[in-house]
């Protein structure tokens, strides 16, 4: 090949590394250790949140932590998401409270590039995340739903073939919905993969509305993931643990929304590239009374960790398999955030579900399955707010109550107080001797402070 060939042949590279970027594609691949220096501003920027939030906090505390895995790989699914700056802190800090293991989460790379989020998400160890939506550009023309047909997009004075491509978003402005492209016929004429996906109810409405007089409208071209994933994989190869809100967004929902397909990829594609990346994944259960409101309250529940079948794995790795083991994997991991997830009026009500399921199942609660744990969930909540006002169901709350204080008072937990094996009756001592050493020190402090204060020596 001539010089003058290959210089002929340098504007078509450049332009597809430049096409590649905008893709996603032209992200650095290469993963990079996390050194102890970027550790040690990990811990000090999260014990100053957590000061924080022990401001605004009356008590942020978990339930379940001694389920909890001691060292990685472990991806920490949690639900619901009312809050993208809140939960993430939140469940970072009681698992570096119960276990000592950082998370990091995946941002937006849009929000990564800006200089104060960019500056404490690279802090903790986060993976950005190139989002369509994040590429949307205003085109020309209008386009409407077909009246006979949810999943097909007709153009007025519109260029579908330049601006749209297949796999790629089409959205309707002020984020009202999106909707990914299945087929392009012609400048005027698209399907849809799915019907046109809204943000909330009231959005729904003004969209409707906008298509049926002739919507202006957005497009992004479609994302490649690969180097996302690659990084992923790589981060837990290395024992590392990974944060995700599987629903894809925050809302103030009461139920789940649909969780997408991405952790499981994610779980599945690690343990299929590195057959020793044995991947935990923790359903956590994000609740909060009264959010909005100073000093309330906020539980997290963990519930048992998932194993992840080898067998799930080689029907991953099988192309004409991998769709059913990502969907198996769904199924089971939105049974285990169910399990997690309970829907109760007031913090004390949850308290007291959860310690009345802990101390009806206590003996064989080990060996229930996850649809039996949704079920007593579901059957503890309908029965405890049917009876709520009954005398003994009143009664009843302030005996669970009274033994939840004083389980927190000696920091015993509940799984622990009625076990036969000598094994917990051991932890059970030990625990105790480790809480009151650390207690005498504290009143001895205490008293020769006032002793000081009393002769005027302090």
């Amino acid at each position: 090949m001539s010089t003058q060939e290959v210089k002929q042949s340098d504007p078509d590279s450049e332009k597809e590394k430049e096409q590649d970027k905008k893709h996603g594609q032209g992200q650095d691949s290469a993963y990079e250790e996390p050194t102890i220096f970027r550790k040690f501003v990990y811990d000090l920027i999260l014990w100053v949140f957590l000061v924080v939030f022990d401001c605004f906090f009356r008590e942020i505390r978990s339930r379940g932590a001694f389920r909890l895995p001691k060292k990685g790989p472990i991806i920490f699914v949690a639900a619901p998401h009312a809050n993208q700056f809140v939960d993430p802190i939140v469940l970072m800090g009681q698992v570096k409270h119960e276990t000592g293991l950082r998370i990091s989460f995946l941002i937006a790379d849009k929000s990564h590039k800006r200089k104060f989020i960019g500056l404490i998400s690279r802090s903790q160890m986060s993976i950005p995340v190139v989002r369509a939506q994040d590429n949307l550009k205003t085109q020309n023309g209008t386009i409407k739903l077909d009246p006979n047909n949810e999943l097909h997009i007709i153009g007025e004075n519109t260029h579908f073939l330049k601006n749209c491509e297949v796999k790629g978003l089409i959205a309707l402005p002020k984020s009202l919905g999106t909707g990914e492209i299945d087929k392009i016929l012609s400048d005027t004429s698209l399907y849809l993969r799915k019907p046109f996906s809204y943000a909330n109810e009231i959005a729904s409405i003004k969209g409707k509305e906008l298509f049926a007089q002739g919507a202006p409208f957005k497009t992004a071209p479609k994302v490649d993931q690969s180097i996302v994933y690659e990084k992923v994989f790589e981060h837990l190869s290395h024992g590392h643990c990974l944060g995700i809100f599987p629903e894809g967004g925050s809302h103030d929902r009461p139920d789940l929304l649909p969780i997408k397909a991405g952790v499981a990829i994610m779980a599945l594609g690690a343990m299929a590239k590195n057959p020793n990346c044995n991947v935990k994944i923790v359903p956590c259960g994000m609740n909060y009374f009264h959010p909005h409101k100073f000093r309330s309250r906020a539980i997290v529940e963990f519930g048992k960790p998932i194993e992840i079948p080898k067998e799930l794995v080689n029907r991953y790795n099988n192309p004409e398999t991998s769709k059913d083991s990502i969907r198996e994997l769904l199924d089971i991991i939105t049974k285990g955030l169910k399990s997690v997830t309970v829907t109760c009026p007031d913090y004390e009500s949850l308290i007291c579900v959860q310690m009345a399921r802990r101390l009806y199942a206590n003996n064989f609660s080990s060996r229930l399955s996850l649809e039996s744990i949704v079920e007593m969930n579901r059957r503890l909540v309908r029965g405890y707010l049917h009876f709520i006002d009954e005398p003994y169901v009143i009664n009843l709350k302030k005996n669970i109550l009274e033994y939840n204080d004083m389980l927190k008072i000696m920091k015993i937990p509940d799984h622990l107080v009625e076990s036969e094996q000598g094994k917990s009756k051991l932890s059970i001592l030990k625990l105790f001797l480790i809480n009151l050493f650390k207690i005498v020190p504290v009143q001895q402090l205490k008293s020769k402070l006032l002793t000081l204060l009393q002769h005027g020596k302090f």
